[in-house]
């Protein structure tokens, strides 16, 4: 979920199990943009994530959706678009 009115949007996520995941941003062609985390072992129960709008060299990104894709490790990938809003 995208507050606009502050400096983070969050990947929220509940966990049914310990399990190792990886967290990415990607734009709107597929390509991983951020590297939030990779190979994190994590306990059952509710997670989140923060991310500043920057890509892997600390850039800003332009206004518009990119796609949050948290991978759990023997499991699938689930995906949900991300805004960004420039003021």
């Amino acid at each position: 979920m995208f507050d606009s009115f502050k400096q983070n949007t969050y990947l929220k996520y509940t966990l049914q199990k310990p399990a190792e995941v990886s967290i990415y941003i990607l734009d709107k062609d597929g390509n991983i943009i951020k590297t939030i985390a990779e190979n994190l072992r994590l306990t059952q129960g509710s997670q989140s994530h923060g991310w500043k709008g920057d890509n892997d060299k600390g850039e800003f990104q332009t206004t518009g959706i990119y796609i949050g894709a948290v991978e759990v490790k023997g499991n699938k990938t689930y995906k949900t678009t991300v805004e960004i809003f420039h003021w």
